[in-house]
């Protein structure tokens, strides 16, 4: 796996360019235009079998989002993660294509594609502007969507912002077809959450949801540790909360859990 080192790169780059850009306001963040200060051009058109494309050429370049999505926040997300490709990549590999699969993404591997995704976080929703907006907040998906609103980001990517500055114990859980694909936790949750490829169980709402096509309430519910937790005897005297979303169309439950008194 990948140092932090290598993540840290990536918030770097994308720091000093909302800086650059004098942003203090989630309204203020055009993408578009910070892509065309690079020499970054935006477009849409027809790509099969992927959801955008970056070309390099010499120092510039062409970022082409499918045409026929529909939703704003894909699309800028899309060319946020390929400026980041473009700033962090592009002596790598000229040409990429990318998939709603690798947007997805937050596994810190060693691969091209999470890194990406933490450059188009920071870009997209900067600490400095994103922290004092959830100082004082619970964990929850409600909050999560009002900043995905706000921010005009995805779900999946606000919900990693927010649990990895979060100082909340709070962790997110990314469940396709019923096993882990990946997980990422706030700097106060100090428990080990069961590894990737675990199949969960059906008392939780992602196994609920898999093996029995249940859909998860809307709200917080109480869970037993062991449903998530690799060592739940060390959670005694806490609560464990769980809140799940369901996303159909990618056959994945992301699940929010949080530990309170």
């Amino acid at each position: 796996m990948a140092g932090d080192d290598f993540f840290l790169e990536a918030k770097k780059e994308a720091e000093a360019i909302t800086k650059h850009f004098c942003i203090t306001k989630p309204e203020q963040i055009e993408v578009e235009t910070i892509a065309a200060f690079y020499d970054v051009y935006y477009r849409e058109d027809i790509i099969e079998g992927s959801d955008a494309r970056i070309q390099i050429r010499g120092d510039k370049a062409i970022v082409t989002i499918k045409a026929g999505i529909r939703e704003p926040e894909r699309k800028r997300f899309g060319l946020a993660h390929e400026l980041g490709h473009f700033i962090l990549h592009r002596r790598n590999k000229r040409t990429r294509d990318c998939t709603q699969v690798d947007f997805l993404n937050w596994y810190k591997g060693s691969s091209d594609e999470p890194q990406a995704n933490v450059f188009a976080a920071e870009l997209l929703m900067p600490e400095r502007i994103f922290m004092p907006l959830i100082s004082n907040c619970q964990p929850n998906f409600q909050i999560i969507k009002d900043l995905s609103a706000l921010f005009r980001t995805s779900l999946t990517a606000t919900a990693f912002r927010f649990v990895e500055v979060s100082k909340q114990p709070c962790a997110l859980i990314c469940v396709q077809d019923r096993k882990i694909s990946w997980r990422c936790w706030s700097g106060a949750f100090h428990h080990r959450i069961l590894p990737r490829d675990s199949h969960v169980d059906e008392s939780c709402f992602a196994g609920a949801y898999f093996l029995r096509g249940i859909r998860p309430p809307e709200g917080p519910q109480v869970l037993q540790p062991i449903v998530w937790l690799e060592a739940p005897d060390l959670v005694k005297g806490y609560r464990v909360y769980e809140q799940a979303i369901c996303m159909p169309y990618y056959r994945t439950v992301l699940t929010l859990i949080w530990i309170c008194r």
